[in-house]
């Protein structure tokens, strides 16, 4: 192999010589890579139209050798003055030192700003299987999060453990100052019926022997399912323990049915994606519903929650008290 390749609008090359064996367990895997200035930016088009380059440098060094199943990697990776659109949210100020150390990752620094926000992270990660590495540690102070459906502050810790091929989202972050929102339309279901958790229906594989349970704790309904739908599955990233504790001063609103002020913890664990699993309370301090020419508001007097269980899966039981004049 001997390439020099340039994608997109960029005006550097990224550049690959080396063998590359087509059994990934094969030795003799060796490969040098270096690229400098923008000739890495055509690989945030993976991602999709979620990550939007716009301005910085990204300076890469690489040998990698061994086998390309279990590859032996040295090098660095620089990125200076970076600046880009995540997720619709301008993040700049991007500073970043990436030493690749045989079969770990090593975050020397990093930094980012978004308006006042700043986030800061550190540590090491092992590539394929998990170490006795202290995992990338992040701090997140005052970053806003600006999105049509939020609005709200983030601070807090976290920490990417596992591996690079299998990492593990943990630590604890607190959303406040702010609002999400909600549109009730988006989850109609129509009505229609419950969907089976494997969306196989249960008689089909009926050997009349047993009594068939078609509705019950086994079946999804239908806004069960519509909402497992929406939900993005992040590639091989999971949970492990991520605790998000929300307030103060934080509302969820569906408008214009509904409006709360919320607190609470929720705890993550599992797959990121629509089989997550939560556990945790979210507390309804204040609200109101709108249903036609009534106002239902929340008793206050009342405990009034939203408690989340992995049996439940991602609707949580709700026990709330409202009140209203007729």
């Amino acid at each position: 192999m001997d390439l020099s390749l340039r994608g997109g609008e960029s005006k550097n090359t990224v550049d690959l010589v080396g063998t590359v064996p087509l059994d990934p367990v094969e030795k003799g895997f060796e490969l040098r890579a270096s690229s400098r200035g923008d000739g890495l930016v055509f690989l945030t088009s993976l991602v999709g139209d979620q990550v939007q380059w716009q301005q910085g440098s990204l300076d890469l060094q690489l040998l990698a050798r061994g086998t390309l199943a279990e590859p032996i990697v040295n090098g660095f990776l620089r990125v200076d003055n970076g600046a880009l659109v995540l997720a619709g949210q301008t993040v700049d100020a991007v500073q970043a030192t990436v030493f690749f150390d045989f079969q770990q990752l090593q975050l020397e620094r990093f930094t980012a700003r978004s308006g006042e926000g700043l986030l800061t992270g550190s540590g090491s990660l092992a590539f394929q299987q998990e170490a006795d590495a202290p995992g990338l540690n992040f701090t997140v102070k005052s970053f806003p999060i600006r999105r049509p459906d939020a609005q709200l502050q983030l601070d807090g810790a976290l920490t990417l453990q596992g591996s690079l091929s299998q990492p593990a989202l943990g630590g604890e972050v607190k959303l406040s100052k702010g609002a999400i929102s909600v549109s009730p339309s988006e989850l109609s279901s129509g009505g229609g019926p419950g969907v089976p958790v494997d969306a196989e229906i249960p008689e089909a594989f009926w050997d009349f022997q047993k009594p068939v349970v078609v509705r019950g704790p086994r079946v999804e309904s239908a806004d069960a399912a519509a909402l497992r739908r929406r939900v993005p599955r992040l590639g091989s990233l999971s949970f492990r323990n991520l605790r998000v504790a929300l307030g103060p001063d934080l509302r969820i609103t569906a408008p214009p049915v509904a409006q709360f002020l919320t607190g609470g913890l929720l705890t993550f664990n599992g797959s990121a994606g629509p089989d997550v699993r939560i556990s945790g309370v979210v507390k309804l301090l204040k609200g109101r519903v709108s249903l036609l020419t009534n106002v239902l508001k929340l008793d206050v007097s009342n405990t009034n929650v939203a408690v989340f269980t992995p049996s439940l899966g991602l609707l949580p039981y709700l026990d709330v008290v409202f009140t209203t004049r007729v």
